[in-house]
């Protein structure tokens, strides 16, 4: 596996030779995905939307996922890390980012299925000053 990246007005990655261009992020642009032996990294498209990439380092196959939003993506390579990436009990990618609100901390939640090449979930989970979970939004994403 490859991995290069340039930094100019805008980001991209080289991934086995093939590049990817408007990634998110700061130096790095992907978090590795546990148990699946991939990588994730979000580009920006011209229409406004977004693309989750999940290139898969032994087939060397990019499985990408368009989505209308998500905040997933913009601060990869910041510290602290505020993005986390994990797999559930059914294999679908779980991406979750701390928003940063203090008052009222907001995570938000987006489940990808790459049997079927779609976002399966979108939610905000809500937290008090504490820490403690206040619950959760979910909304359909659109098919």
């Amino acid at each position: 596996m490859l991995l290069n990246t340039h930094i100019s007005e805008y980001h991209d990655l080289i991934v086995d030779g093939k590049q990817f261009d408007n990634v998110r992020g700061i130096k790095g642009f992907y978090l590795p995905v546990p148990k699946l032996n991939s990588i994730i990294f979000v580009t920006d498209e011209k229409d406004y939307s977004i693309t989750f990439h999940v290139y898969n380092l032994g087939t060397r196959q990019d499985i990408p996922i368009r989505s209308p939003s998500s905040l997933f993506g913009r601060t990869i390579g910041l510290p602290p890390p505020k993005e986390s990436v994990d797999v559930d009990a059914h294999g679908n990618i779980v991406l979750i980012t701390d928003t940063g609100a203090t008052d009222y901390p907001t995570k938000e939640i987006v489940v990808l299925d790459l049997s079927r090449k779609a976002v399966v979930k979108k939610g905000l989970l809500y937290f008090d000053g504490a820490g403690n979970s206040m619950g959760e939004h979910d909304y359909q994403p659109p098919q």
